[in-house]
């Protein structure tokens, strides 16, 4: 039998709101201690998650006013869902279409967990080696990351 989604989550850490600052998604990360935070939106849903690097390279491009933007102006939203039930393959599909990236999964509308790409990679390592070349060479192409936001004028955090 095939392994689900379900098989290979972890839980989720740490949230915060799409109107909260990047500096507040930074500061749940150190509280946390964890490499990522998902990004909810208004009705508390999920709409992406940003990662230590997501937040390192927006610091680095936007030095001065990285910290007062809001965290749904830097956030890679998650083009599909994909449900704990699902096979770990679809993960795979995911990869190829949308980019390497840790995923918010769901049970039906609920968020259940995350799925991170290191564990997706081992169980495809367990398989099909020339799958985790394909993968490792998508993770490591830049084509699937959105580049540095530019700034909007004073006053338009969107």
């Amino acid at each position: 039998m095939p392994t689900r989604i379900g098989d290979l989550l972890r839980p989720w850490v740490c949230s915060v709101c799409e109107t909260q600052s990047v500096e507040a998604a930074q500061q749940a990360l150190t509280r946390a201690q964890s490499d990522m935070v998902i990004i909810r939106d208004l009705r508390d849903r999920p709409l992406g998650i940003l990662t230590r690097e997501d937040l390192r390279a927006f610091k680095a491009s936007h030095p001065h006013e990285w910290a007062r933007r809001r965290c749904a102006a830097i956030v890679t939203q998650m083009p599909a869902l994909l449900d704990a039930e699902d096979p770990v393959e679809a993960c795979v599909s995911y990869y190829r279409d949308h980019g390497v990236r840790p995923v918010v999964i769901f049970a039906g509308q609920e968020p259940v967990g995350v799925l991170h790409p290191t564990d997706v990679f081992q169980w495809c390592a367990q398989r099909d080696g020339a799958v985790v070349e394909e993968l490792a060479d998508r993770a490591r192409s830049t084509d699937h990351r959105r580049p540095p936001l530019e700034l909007a004028p004073a006053g338009n955090t969107r």
